[in-house]
């Protein structure tokens, strides 16, 4: 579990998350298991009290790991934030994206991102999609990386590998290589009063287990 305090004008506010373990069946499939935090920025006090003017930069990292009892890497992992409304998302920058030794490079005051690196794991190569895009109506963030086959000719099937030790993040095991994260920055709305709280929460989903807060 991580928490930390996400505070706005004056005031706090939490993001945490917390990891389950699925039911072990009769025969257990390779799968992944993902513990989470979210981390924002940091204030004074216990009330985690930090400027609300517009032109400060609020910092906020997601955080996602597949657990070292994990059975197999994920293929695939999504996240879903939705921003308070007290941020002005016209503000909203990505700040960086990684995973295991992997740092990609974000050009400054990226909103929306997409790319493709190409991977191999267990001796199969194969393409991992990375996606992000915030909804300037709902001020829901999404973000995806999502491992894709190739054929026999090294071209992208759309589907993901049918061997399921093929995937992009794998059980950390103390290197750092079965971690990942996003990170971004957004300032709150001019005119936010003082005490407001701010906060929100990401919810992360591996290869389609069920979704942590």
């Amino acid at each position: 579990q991580g928490s930390s305090g996400a505070s706005g004008v004056s005031g706090t506010g939490s993001c945490s998350s917390t990891s389950t373990t699925p039911t072990t069946p009769t025969t257990t499939p390779a799968s992944s298991i993902d513990p989470n935090s979210k981390s924002g920025p940091s204030g004074y006090g216990p009330q985690q009290y930090v400027s609300g003017s517009a032109l400060t930069l609020f910092p906020y990292t997601i955080n996602f790991e597949n657990s070292p009892t994990a059975t197999a890497p994920a293929q695939s992992v999504s996240i879903t934030d939705q921003l308070d409304p007290s941020l002005d998302l016209s503000t909203f920058q990505l700040t960086g994206i990684g995973f295991g030794d992997t740092r990609l490079s974000i050009p400054a005051g990226t909103q929306d991102y997409q790319t493709t690196v190409p991977m191999i794991a267990d001796g199969i190569a194969f393409d991992l999609d990375i996606s992000t895009s915030l909804d300037y109506t709902s001020g829901l963030l999404t973000v995806t990386f999502q491992s894709i086959a190739l054929d026999s000719t090294g071209q992208p099937t759309g589907l993901p590998p049918s061997n399921p030790l093929a995937g992009f993040l794998p059980p950390e095991n103390g290197t750092g290589g079965g971690e990942g994260f996003v990170s971004y920055s957004i300032s709150p709305k001019s005119g936010v009063g003082n005490g407001t709280t701010v906060s929100n929460v990401a919810n992360i989903t591996f290869d389609g287990n069920t979704q942590i807060a």
